[in-house]
């Protein structure tokens, strides 16, 4: 049963990155929520734009929870989500990610995030990730170069 709800709903979060208003506990929104964490990163980041769209508080809950996700590809996807739609709550979150994350990539995107959220308080990690982050993304991206383009910003807001 699992199996054939979630194969009618996948491809309908593919196509239309929203589902299920007004979005009431029980079975559809626990299916939202469990995808919001599925392998697949396309996915995941739909339903996660869904939940948001539908319950906001609920949708907060998950990508903080998503941050400390054993899978790297889902804490990536929470951080990407909340360069968007991050609030000032999210920023000692995605500070948490940006100086502690083993995965490189993580924190490539923890540092853009922080940049988008645009929070002054991300300025010390920032700094202390341009001087001490030797990593790089899988593109060869040097996070202390996103760390100082974030700085940047946050520091023109002055």
């Amino acid at each position: 049963m699992r199996g054939t709800i979630s194969s009618h709903i996948v491809p309908f979060l593919c196509a239309q990155h929203t589902i299920f208003a007004p979005l009431a506990p029980g079975p559809k929104r626990r299916i939202l929520v469990e995808l919001t964490s599925h392998r697949n990163p396309v996915l995941s980041s739909n339903a996660l734009h869904a939940l948001l769209s539908v319950n906001q508080q609920l949708a907060f809950g998950v990508l903080e929870g998503q941050l400390e996700h054993y899978d790297s590809n889902i804490r990536w996807g929470a951080c990407h989500v909340l360069a968007k739609y991050g609030t000032e709550r999210s920023v000692r979150h995605v500070i948490e990610v940006f100086l502690n994350d083993p995965d490189a990539n993580v924190r490539h995107v923890a540092a853009y995030t922080l940049g988008c959220l645009g929070s002054r308080r991300a300025i010390p990690a920032l700094r202390h990730g341009l001087l001490h982050d030797s990593g790089t993304d899988h593109e060869g991206h040097p996070i202390a170069q996103i760390a100082a383009d974030a700085l940047e910003h946050l520091e023109g807001k002055e």
